[in-house]
């Protein structure tokens, strides 16, 4: 039993050196990635989206591409069709990435301005996207660079297409004025309720 439990952490560890030395910064530009991991997670209290849930991702750039091929990338996309009101926009300003990262899986129109019809959490897995991805000062520390994604399109064709410093940006598909949000979260003006991803997170114990 020991012998078992030893191989399996020693695996476990050799994973994870193998992902940690994959963090060099990648060139801005577009990429195709694989969704190796998707997760619902929810706003902290600092944020002035607290409380409203996202999707966790864990992205994973294609074998065979030119640049950082197995390289994971981490991005959040919002479980909302508006940002919470500020000062500066009362209306919320278009969660944009939400329009955008649901289209690039293939979701129809219909389905990201109503919410009905979007694939399950489960089914997200595995799933091939397009990103853009650009260089940052680091979130905390001082004098480094990170990558983060910022934009989200329909796969290329052609597998192992990487054009740095292309903009990759998707179009965006605002709601209707006055539409209600998909999930009915807080700040929101109501839901259907009946979302395909509010099903699945619901059966995994986690609700929208």
């Amino acid at each position: 039993m020991a012998t078992a439990l030893m191989a399996e952490v020693d695996n476990q560890a050799e994973d994870l050196i193998k992902e940690a030395s994959s963090f060099e910064i990648l060139p801005a530009g577009s990429y195709e990635v694989t969704i190796r991991k998707a997760e619902v997670g929810e706003y902290g209290e600092s944020s002035n989206n607290a409380g409203r849930k996202y999707l966790n991702l864990q992205l994973r750039v294609i074998d065979g591409a030119p640049v950082g091929a197995g390289r994971i990338l981490f991005a959040m996309v919002p479980l909302f069709q508006r940002w919470a009101p500020t000062q500066k926009n009362p209306a919320g300003a278009v969660a944009s990435d939400f329009f955008n990262f649901f289209l690039a899986v293939g979701a129809t129109k219909e389905a990201v301005t109503t919410g009905k019809g979007l694939p399950l959490l489960e089914e997200l897995g595995g799933t091939r996207l397009g990103i853009g991805v650009r260089v940052q000062d680091h979130f905390k520390n001082a004098g480094e660079k990170e990558n983060s994604v910022n934009s989200y399109r329909a796969p290329k064709a052609l597998e192992g297409v990487v054009e740095p410093g292309a903009s990759a940006v998707g179009s965006a598909f605002a709601p209707k004025e006055g539409a209600e949000s998909p999930w009915g979260n807080k700040g929101d003006k109501g839901g259907s309720g009946d979302s395909a991803l509010q099903a699945a997170a619901e059966g995994s114990g986690k609700a929208f």
